[in-house]
């Protein structure tokens, strides 16, 4: 009997251990039947951490792509691997950049693709991070949106223009030749505005392309972020010199980047 009870308050003790760490998650998703729950694998550490997304909602249409970075901030107990995991709805595929985040590796990037007969509206992808001794989940929203006509025209003549300007200024960053690139509408036009999102192996690259007007006198704008880094290491902008009369590419700082719907 003795036994028995001590049993039992270790269950006890382990369960409010359990329970206390996961309480502070910071959204709690909702059960949807028609999800997809992709597997991660085991191999789980132990103790505390917390959950972090750059931002948590992002617009595309039918066909089309989004793109979410998570990473973990581990507690001083922290040991081992946190596994990641999703759950979406069966449309929307979804791969990880990895599903073990631990000290040295704490980000992961979450590519979803779209499926071509998904409708108009709003869809939810649950994240789940997990250790022996904490559960974190955390919400993400995609709006699908209907973009009419596309063209990658534009995004593809300043995508060419930045890389030109960055071997020039900025060698040190290596050669852009040879990198293939994936290619997102990642913002609906606003304000005469067209953004899209370059992705290759190494590099995300954001464009926009513009109608100038004062004082929003820019042609072109960049943004560039090293796959695996939390957050982007430049950026420039193409404006019209009346001295030379022509597009010139000036760098600027990453905090004068304007994230239309948060991102």
């Amino acid at each position: 009997m003795r036994l028995l009870a001590k049993t039992a308050a270790l269950i006890a003790v382990i369960i409010m251990i359990v329970a206390g760490c996961s309480s502070n998650n910071p959204i709690q998703a909702p059960d949807r039947s028609n999800n997809v729950a992709m597997t991660s694998g085991t191999n789980m550490g132990t103790g505390s951490f917390t959950v972090e997304a750059k931002y948590t909602y992002f617009r595309s249409y039918p066909g089309g792509r989004a793109l979410f970075l998570i990473r973990i901030i581990p507690g001083a107990d922290f040991a081992g691997d946190a596994v990641v995991s999703l759950n979406s709805d069966r449309l929307l595929k979804g791969e990880f950049t990895t599903t073990h985040l631990n000290a040295e590796t704490g980000m992961t990037e979450l590519l979803i693709d779209a499926s071509k007969q998904m409708e108009i509206g709003f869809y939810y992808v649950t994240v789940t991070v997990e250790n022996q001794t904490c559960v974190r989940t955390m919400e993400f929203e995609i709006e699908i949106f209907s973009w009419g006509i596309l063209s990658l025209n534009n995004a593809l003549d300043a995508r060419d223009n930045f890389i030109g300007w960055l071997a020039l200024v900025h060698p040190e960053l290596g050669s852009f030749v040879g990198e293939q690139w994936t290619d997102i509408y990642s913002q609906y036009p606003l304000k005469i505005v067209e953004h899209y999102t370059h992705l290759s192996n190494n590099w995300e690259m954001r464009v926009g392309c513009h109608v100038t007007w004062t004082p929003e006198d820019y042609y072109e704008i960049y943004w560039l972020r090293h796959r695996g880094q939390w957050d982007p290491i430049l950026a420039a902008k193409m404006t019209w010199d009346i001295d030379t009369q022509a597009y010139v590419i000036n760098e600027m700082s990453v905090d004068d980047w304007t994230y239309y719907y948060g991102y």
